[in-house]
């Protein structure tokens, strides 16, 4: 993945962390807006996990050694 479109990614998925998170702390734990909310997170966390593990494994392979 080129590094422009990963740090885009990354931004994206960064901001719409963010927001899950903080209005995590407006819903009510008994709602199913509640369960989506926590779904969306570890979603995003994942996503963003796979972001920075392509990118450094894409920058790796252009070190010359």
């Amino acid at each position: 993945m080129n590094p422009s479109i990963s740090k885009v990614a990354f931004t994206v998925g960064l901001t719409f962390l963010f927001l899950a998170l903080f209005s995590l702390a407006f819903i009510n734990a008994n709602s199913p807006e509640f369960i989506i909310d926590v779904i969306s997170v570890i979603i995003l966390t994942v996503f963003l996990i796979i972001v920075v593990w392509d990118t450094r494994r894409e920058l790796s392979s252009y070190k010359v050694g």
